[in-house]
């Protein structure tokens, strides 16, 4: 299956925490910032309070991305859930 960002989504909460230790968090801080909020908020949940907390205050504080920028951080996202549910790490 081909994974969009937006598809984390649909992803339960263990394969959210799974997916997200695999991540660089300086791919997370782009992407979450241009993503909707709804999307930002889930993943943030999955995540430890206290580093979820830290990726919120670094979204808040870094300046404009470009678009460039977050949709190539998305698709890097995306690409490791494919590698992931390719291993099958991730449903």
């Amino acid at each position: 299956t081909l994974f969009t960002f937006a598809d984390l989504a649909r992803l339960d909460v263990r394969a959210l925490q799974g997916l997200l230790r695999t991540l660089d968090a300086e791919l997370l801080v782009p992407a979450l910032r241009a993503a909707p909020e709804a999307l930002r908020d889930r993943l943030l949940e999955a995540m430890p309070q206290r580093a979820a907390e830290a990726l919120r205050d670094e979204i808040a504080n870094r300046g404009p991305v470009k678009r460039e920028e977050a949709e190539a951080a998305q698709k890097a996202i995306a690409a490791a859930a494919r590698r992931l549910a390719a291993d099958g790490q991730l449903s």
